[in-house]
Formats: C-alpha cells, structure tokens, sequence
C-alpha cells in the first residue's frame, strides 16, 4: 500500500468518515483548513 493512501486511511480513520469528501467536509467543520487569501 503507498504511503499517500496510508496517511489517508489515517486521517478517515481519527475523523470516523468513510470517503476523502467527508475528510474535506469533517476537516472544514473543525477548523483544520487554511482558507486561500483571494
């Protein structure tokens, strides 16, 4: 398994989603993104 899919399985795993959407959805609602300056 690479190492990319390993670090992701991680994070869905710690956030308790099953899809990479929900990982960017469950990442927003906690505040763990940066929002790009426009």
């Amino acid at each position: 398994e690479s190492t990319a899919k390993f670090h992701v399985r991680n994070v869905m795993r710690k956030l308790q989603v099953h899809s990479r959407a929900e990982v960017a959805y469950a990442a927003g609602r906690r505040g763990l993104l940066d929002r790009p300056e426009l």
